[in-house]
């Protein structure tokens, strides 16, 4: 390192190996990314642990790598788990039920209910008004 003094300012130049400079540069990434990621992470959630979220936000911007680090290690636990049953004690149905009754309500619309889906008596759903196109060709006239 040398110092050189031209015009009353002090230039200082720095030469590092480059094996160096991979690691500085690595570090300065993953110093970024562990940042970014440390306040997305603060600000999508409800309600950090250990600390409140002021508190957090300062650990994360003014300790650079350390308090990103602190952060997602310690402040990301979930909060307790509160009672979420349903009114009455019922238990809701597991997504791949919900996920077949939403198939079938909608191929129920789009194809009219099923002959075992009909309500009895054998009701059928009202059939489609017979246009300009198809009156030539309903009853052979």
């Amino acid at each position: 390192m040398a110092g050189i003094w031209c015009d009353g300012i002090v230039s200082v130049s720095v030469s590092l190996p480059p094996a160096a400079m991979v690691v500085v540069a690595v570090l300065g990434t993953v110093q970024l990314v562990l940042f970014i990621w440390a306040l997305i992470d603060l600000v999508r959630r409800s309600q950090p642990t250990l600390l409140p979220r002021w508190a957090w936000l300062v650990i994360i911007i003014f300790f650079e790598l350390l308090g990103p680090i602190l952060y997602l290690a310690l402040g990301r636990g979930e909060p307790p788990v509160t009672d979420t049953a349903p009114p009455g004690g019922g238990v809701i149905g597991s997504a791949d039920e919900l996920d077949e009754d939403r198939t079938q309500r909608a191929v129920d619309m789009l194809y009219g209910p099923s002959p075992e889906a009909r309500p009895p008596g054998g009701a059928h759903p009202p059939e489609a008004p017979e246009g300009p196109a198809r009156q030539g060709t309903a009853g052979g006239a």
